[in-house]
Protein backbone atom coordinates (compact mmCIF):
# COMPACT_ATOMS: atom_id res chain seq x y z
CA UNK A 1 0.00 0.00 0.00
CA UNK A 2 2.83 2.35 0.82
CA UNK A 3 4.46 1.66 -2.56
CA UNK A 4 1.19 2.41 -4.35
CA UNK A 5 0.75 5.66 -2.46
CA UNK A 6 4.31 6.76 -3.35
CA UNK A 7 3.68 6.09 -7.02
CA UNK A 8 0.40 7.98 -6.84
CA UNK A 9 2.20 10.87 -5.17
CA UNK A 10 4.79 10.90 -7.94
CA UNK A 11 2.04 10.84 -10.53
CA UNK A 12 0.30 13.75 -8.83
CA UNK A 13 3.52 15.79 -8.80
CA UNK A 14 4.11 15.17 -12.47
CA UNK A 15 0.56 16.22 -13.26
CA UNK A 16 1.06 19.42 -11.34
CA UNK A 17 4.25 20.08 -13.26
CA UNK A 18 2.52 19.43 -16.57
CA UNK A 19 -0.28 21.80 -15.56
CA UNK A 20 2.27 24.53 -14.79
CA UNK A 21 4.00 23.90 -18.12
CA UNK A 22 0.70 24.27 -19.97
CA UNK A 23 -0.02 27.55 -18.23
CA UNK A 24 3.47 28.82 -19.08
CA UNK A 25 3.12 27.87 -22.76
CA UNK A 26 -0.29 29.53 -22.91
CA UNK A 27 1.18 32.71 -21.41
CA UNK A 28 4.05 32.71 -23.90
CA UNK A 29 1.67 32.12 -26.77
CA UNK A 30 -0.45 35.01 -25.64
CA UNK A 31 2.66 37.17 -25.31
CA UNK A 32 3.85 36.23 -28.79
CA UNK A 33 0.42 37.05 -30.22
CA UNK A 34 0.51 40.54 -28.76
CA UNK A 35 4.18 41.17 -29.64
CA UNK A 36 4.67 39.64 -33.05
CA UNK A 37 7.34 42.14 -34.02
CA UNK A 38 9.35 41.57 -30.83
CA UNK A 39 9.21 37.82 -30.32
CA UNK A 40 8.94 35.26 -33.10
CA UNK A 41 8.86 31.51 -32.49
CA UNK A 42 9.85 29.29 -35.37
CA UNK A 43 9.21 25.65 -35.93
CA UNK A 44 11.91 23.07 -36.70
CA UNK A 45 11.10 23.19 -40.43
CA UNK A 46 11.51 26.98 -40.47
CA UNK A 47 14.91 26.73 -38.75
CA UNK A 48 16.12 24.14 -41.29
CA UNK A 49 14.98 26.37 -44.13
CA UNK A 50 16.88 29.36 -42.68
CA UNK A 51 20.07 27.32 -42.23
CA UNK A 52 19.88 26.08 -45.80
CA UNK A 53 19.30 29.59 -47.11
CA UNK A 54 22.24 31.06 -45.11
CA UNK A 55 24.60 28.35 -46.42
CA UNK A 56 23.81 29.36 -50.00
CA UNK A 57 24.75 33.02 -49.43
CA UNK A 58 28.47 34.24 -49.69
CA UNK A 59 30.75 37.02 -51.00
CA UNK A 60 29.83 38.90 -54.12
CA UNK A 61 32.17 39.04 -57.13
CA UNK A 62 32.99 42.69 -56.41
CA UNK A 63 34.00 41.86 -52.84
CA UNK A 64 36.24 39.04 -54.03
CA UNK A 65 37.92 41.30 -56.64
CA UNK A 66 38.53 44.07 -54.09
CA UNK A 67 40.03 41.60 -51.62
CA UNK A 68 42.29 40.12 -54.30
CA UNK A 69 43.46 43.61 -55.34
CA UNK A 70 44.32 44.55 -51.73
CA UNK A 71 46.23 41.31 -51.19
CA UNK A 72 48.14 41.84 -54.47
CA UNK A 73 49.15 45.40 -53.56
CA UNK A 74 50.32 44.34 -50.09
CA UNK A 75 52.31 41.46 -51.59
CA UNK A 76 54.06 43.77 -54.08
CA UNK A 77 54.93 46.30 -51.36
CA UNK A 78 56.26 43.61 -49.02
CA UNK A 79 58.35 42.05 -51.80
CA UNK A 80 59.79 45.45 -52.81
CA UNK A 81 60.77 46.24 -49.21
CA UNK A 82 62.31 42.80 -48.70
CA UNK A 83 64.18 42.90 -52.03
CA UNK A 84 65.54 46.39 -51.28
CA UNK A 85 66.75 45.26 -47.87
CA UNK A 86 68.50 42.21 -49.29
CA UNK A 87 70.17 44.28 -52.04
CA UNK A 88 71.42 46.86 -49.51
CA UNK A 89 72.74 44.11 -47.25
CA UNK A 90 74.61 42.46 -50.15
CA UNK A 91 76.19 45.75 -51.23
CA UNK A 92 77.29 46.54 -47.68
CA UNK A 93 78.76 43.07 -47.28
CA UNK A 94 80.61 43.37 -50.60
CA UNK A 95 82.01 46.78 -49.62
CA UNK A 96 83.18 45.50 -46.22
CA UNK A 97 84.84 42.53 -47.90
CA UNK A 98 86.53 44.83 -50.43
CA UNK A 99 87.78 47.19 -47.72
CA UNK A 100 89.13 44.23 -45.78
CA UNK A 101 91.08 43.05 -48.84
CA UNK A 102 92.44 46.56 -49.48
CA UNK A 103 93.77 46.93 -45.93
CA UNK A 104 95.19 43.41 -46.09
CA UNK A 105 97.04 44.24 -49.32
CA UNK A 106 98.44 47.44 -47.83
CA UNK A 107 99.66 45.56 -44.77
CA UNK A 108 101.46 43.08 -47.01
CA UNK A 109 103.02 45.88 -49.07
CA UNK A 110 104.09 47.67 -45.88
CA UNK A 111 105.82 44.55 -44.53
CA UNK A 112 107.69 43.93 -47.79
CA UNK A 113 108.81 47.56 -48.19
CA UNK A 114 110.10 47.82 -44.63
CA UNK A 115 112.20 44.71 -45.27
CA UNK A 116 113.55 46.14 -48.51
CA UNK A 117 117.29 45.55 -49.10
CA UNK A 118 119.88 47.75 -50.79
CA UNK A 119 121.40 45.77 -53.66
CA UNK A 120 123.17 47.40 -56.58
CA UNK A 121 122.24 44.72 -59.13
CA UNK A 122 118.58 44.86 -58.07
CA UNK A 123 117.79 48.54 -57.46
CA UNK A 124 114.46 49.91 -56.35
CA UNK A 125 112.48 51.15 -59.34
CA UNK A 126 108.98 52.51 -59.50
CA UNK A 127 106.36 54.52 -61.30
CA UNK A 128 103.01 56.04 -60.43
CA UNK A 129 101.31 52.61 -60.32
CA UNK A 130 104.22 50.16 -60.05
CA UNK A 131 107.15 49.48 -57.72
CA UNK A 132 109.85 46.79 -57.71
CA UNK A 133 112.40 46.26 -54.94
CA UNK A 134 114.72 43.51 -53.65
CA UNK A 135 113.72 41.48 -50.64
CA UNK A 136 113.34 38.02 -49.20
CA UNK A 137 110.80 35.82 -50.95
CA UNK A 138 109.50 32.41 -50.03
CA UNK A 139 110.60 29.72 -52.46
CA UNK A 140 109.17 26.29 -51.66
CA UNK A 141 109.80 26.07 -47.91
CA UNK A 142 112.83 28.39 -47.67
CA UNK A 143 113.39 32.13 -48.08
CA UNK A 144 115.84 33.52 -50.56
CA UNK A 145 116.81 36.79 -52.18
CA UNK A 146 114.51 37.94 -54.95
CA UNK A 147 112.66 40.81 -56.60
CA UNK A 148 109.20 41.78 -55.38
CA UNK A 149 106.87 43.78 -57.61
CA UNK A 150 103.53 45.44 -56.90
CA UNK A 151 101.56 46.99 -59.75
CA UNK A 152 98.07 47.95 -60.90
CA UNK A 153 96.53 45.93 -63.72
CA UNK A 154 93.98 48.08 -65.57
CA UNK A 155 92.39 45.16 -67.43
CA UNK A 156 91.32 43.42 -64.23
CA UNK A 157 91.31 46.54 -62.00
CA UNK A 158 93.44 44.61 -59.54
CA UNK A 159 96.56 45.11 -57.47
CA UNK A 160 99.01 42.39 -58.50
CA UNK A 161 102.01 41.07 -56.59
CA UNK A 162 104.75 39.04 -58.26
CA UNK A 163 107.90 37.55 -56.74
CA UNK A 164 110.96 36.38 -58.69
CA UNK A 165 114.17 34.82 -57.55
CA UNK A 166 117.44 36.66 -58.01
CA UNK A 167 118.31 34.55 -61.07
CA UNK A 168 114.88 35.04 -62.64
CA UNK A 169 115.04 38.80 -62.06
CA UNK A 170 118.40 39.06 -63.83
CA UNK A 171 117.20 36.91 -66.74
CA UNK A 172 114.54 38.87 -68.63
CA UNK A 173 113.28 35.85 -70.60
CA UNK A 174 112.66 33.84 -67.44
CA UNK A 175 111.05 36.87 -65.90
CA UNK A 176 108.54 37.12 -68.76
CA UNK A 177 107.72 33.42 -68.56
CA UNK A 178 107.07 33.84 -64.84
CA UNK A 179 103.67 35.41 -65.46
CA UNK A 180 101.81 38.24 -63.75
CA UNK A 181 101.75 36.86 -60.21
CA UNK A 182 98.75 36.83 -57.92
CA UNK A 183 95.94 39.36 -57.54
CA UNK A 184 95.72 40.76 -54.01
CA UNK A 185 92.50 42.74 -54.43
CA UNK A 186 90.20 43.53 -57.35
CA UNK A 187 87.59 46.14 -58.30
CA UNK A 188 90.02 48.98 -57.65
CA UNK A 189 89.56 52.33 -59.42
CA UNK A 190 92.98 53.78 -58.67
CA UNK A 191 96.32 52.64 -57.28
CA UNK A 192 98.82 55.47 -57.01
CA UNK A 193 102.38 55.60 -55.64
CA UNK A 194 104.64 58.54 -54.80
CA UNK A 195 108.19 58.49 -53.48
CA UNK A 196 109.87 60.62 -50.85
CA UNK A 197 113.41 61.81 -51.52
CA UNK A 198 115.87 64.25 -50.00
CA UNK A 199 116.64 67.31 -52.07
CA UNK A 200 120.39 67.81 -51.53
CA UNK A 201 120.22 71.49 -52.48
CA UNK A 202 117.53 72.52 -50.03
CA UNK A 203 117.97 69.67 -47.48
CA UNK A 204 114.20 69.22 -47.62
CA UNK A 205 112.14 66.12 -48.29
CA UNK A 206 109.91 66.20 -51.34
CA UNK A 207 107.72 63.81 -53.34
CA UNK A 208 107.83 62.59 -56.92
CA UNK A 209 105.80 60.13 -59.03
CA UNK A 210 108.64 57.88 -60.18
CA UNK A 211 111.85 56.37 -58.82
CA UNK A 212 114.81 55.64 -61.05
CA UNK A 213 118.23 55.63 -59.28
CA UNK A 214 121.08 57.28 -61.13
CA UNK A 215 124.64 56.01 -61.58
CA UNK A 216 123.86 52.55 -60.17
CA UNK A 217 123.62 54.04 -56.70
CA UNK A 218 120.78 51.71 -55.70
CA UNK A 219 119.31 54.56 -53.73
CA UNK A 220 116.16 53.74 -51.79
CA UNK A 221 113.33 56.25 -51.23
CA UNK A 222 112.84 57.54 -47.70
CA UNK A 223 109.17 56.62 -47.80
CA UNK A 224 106.43 55.55 -50.17
CA UNK A 225 102.93 57.01 -50.14
CA UNK A 226 100.20 54.66 -51.37
CA UNK A 227 96.73 55.80 -52.44
CA UNK A 228 93.89 53.38 -53.19
CA UNK A 229 90.49 54.63 -54.36
CA UNK A 230 87.19 52.78 -54.71
CA UNK A 231 83.83 53.91 -56.06
CA UNK A 232 80.83 51.63 -55.57
CA UNK A 233 77.31 52.87 -56.36
CA UNK A 234 78.22 56.48 -55.63
CA UNK A 235 80.07 55.67 -52.42
CA UNK A 236 83.70 56.75 -52.73
CA UNK A 237 86.38 55.35 -50.45
CA UNK A 238 89.94 56.62 -50.41
CA UNK A 239 92.67 54.87 -48.42
CA UNK A 240 96.07 56.52 -48.06
CA UNK A 241 99.07 55.03 -46.28
CA UNK A 242 102.56 56.36 -45.65
CA UNK A 243 105.21 53.64 -45.49
CA UNK A 244 108.60 54.54 -44.03
CA UNK A 245 111.54 52.47 -45.31
CA UNK A 246 114.32 51.94 -42.73
CA UNK A 247 117.05 51.43 -45.37
CA UNK A 248 116.03 54.65 -47.12
CA UNK A 249 116.09 56.74 -43.94
CA UNK A 250 119.77 56.00 -43.31
CA UNK A 251 122.27 58.67 -44.31
CA UNK A 252 121.81 62.42 -44.29
CA UNK A 253 118.76 63.78 -42.51
CA UNK A 254 116.52 66.51 -43.80
CA UNK A 255 113.19 68.11 -42.96
CA UNK A 256 109.81 68.26 -44.71
CA UNK A 257 108.58 71.35 -46.46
Amino acid sequence: MKLYSDRKKKHQISEEGFTLLKKRLAAEKSFSGNNKDKCIYKTGADLKSDIKRSSLTGFTLLEVLISAAIVSVLSVVMYAVFSSGVTTWKKAREMRFLEKNVFGSLRELTTDLRNCLKITTLPVTGGSDRISFPGLIKKNTEKELGLITYYFDEDSSSIIKSAETYAEALNEEESKEKGIGKALVGNIDRFSLSYCYLDTDTELYDWRDDWEPEDDSAEIPRAVKVLVELDRDGRKISVEKLILIPMGLSGRKGSFK
